[in-house]
């Protein structure tokens, strides 16, 4: 089973496998495909998405965080995320993308709630066998069950997902230790899409999280408009990062077993492969900061490419200080 992350993902489904129900599957098919139906929207337009949500872990702490995502009918996409004291925003249009805060390493909680917002049923792939569709009531209401098992190697994961047989829309599935429960139900004009969900992943996580959605009368141009102290680049659909050509590290001091303090610095190397500017991410110690940077500065890249020309490129990169 794969959750589907976006309208890129085709709507088609693959073969089953060898000795599997054909007929079973097909309308497995079919009910899935009413589903994604259900929640998507058909028409481009100007909206605004805020989310809620409580995160509690293998702890027992629960942590909130919103996320807010505004699209524009022309598809420019803004995303500010709060989990706790951890921040980060994007602005990506066209090709300029601008960031503020940490997206290389996003908290994995981030990354959950990303998939389910906006919400696409999950589709069925050839690794799953349908085993039974079963009609049933779940909270008073008509609903439809597939059950399946994921066959992988000697590993037989066993799932199933249930639908509202009015509208097709998801009410819950699981699958192995994971599980999604769509509580309540919100009409974004033409489409249905869960309002209040709940995520679980065993004692892992559970993520329980509010949806609102706001349709704008106009482009928001205001929110696409990045700050100077941004990170700012070009999304590339066809790009190579730069390569370290000569990146020396610092002389090692007090032996093999000295320890070591790490400086992480964010190199700007140019279309030319130098380095026009270096700035310490976080931190250390002021002496070993100023000679990380001066050090940097030093290094040669085989240039970044974006779209087969060369570009200037924001990389991260750590200096190695033994025995300081």
């Amino acid at each position: 089973m794969k959750l589907m992350l976006g309208l890129v993902l085709s709507l088609l489904m693959t073969h089953g496998a060898v000795g599997e129900d054909m007929d079973l599957r097909n309308r497995a098919e079919q009910l899935m495909n009413r589903a994604l139906v259900a929640s998507r929207f058909t028409t481009p337009m100007n909206i605004r998405t805020d989310v809620t949500f409580s995160a509690t872990g293998v702890d027992g702490i629960a942590t909130t965080g919103s996320y807010v995502r505004i699209r524009s009918a022309d598809n420019a996409l803004r995303e500010d995320f709060v989990l706790g004291d951890y921040s980060m925003s994007r602005i990506r249009e066209q090709s300029n993308v601008a960031t503020h805060g940490q997206w290389v390493d996003i908290p994995y909680t981030l990354q959950k709630v990303m998939e389910f917002v906006p919400y696409m049923p999950i589709r069925f792939d050839s690794t799953d066998v349908i085993t039974s569709i079963n009609e049933t009531k779940m909270n008073g209401k008509a609903a439809v069950c597939i059950q399946f098992v994921t066959l992988r190697g000697e590993d037989r994961n066993p799932g199933d997902i249930c639908l509202a047989r009015e509208n097709a829309t998801v009410i819950e599935w699981h699958d192995r230790d994971r599980s999604f429960h769509a509580l309540e139900y919100g009409s974004v004009k033409d489409a249905l899409l869960p309002s209040h969900f709940v995520y679980r992943e065993g004692e892992k996580l559970v993520i329980d999280a509010n949806v609102h959605w706001t349709l704008l009368d106009a482009r928001p141009d205001d929110a696409f408009v990045a700050p100077e102290d941004w990170r700012h680049a070009r999304f590339c659909n066809s790009f190579s990062m730069p390569v370290p050509k000569s990146v020396p590290q610092p002389a090692a001091k007090g032996g093999v077993d000295a320890p070591v303090i790490t400086v992480d610095v964010r190199v700007h190397v140019r279309p030319d492969g130098t380095v026009g500017k270096a700035e310490v991410l976080k931190p250390v110690r002021d002496d070993l900061d100023s000679e990380a940077v001066e050090l940097v500065k030093t290094w040669t890249y085989q240039p970044g490419v974006c779209e087969g020309t060369k570009q200037d490129f924001a990389i991260d990169a750590a200096v190695y200080f033994q025995g300081r």
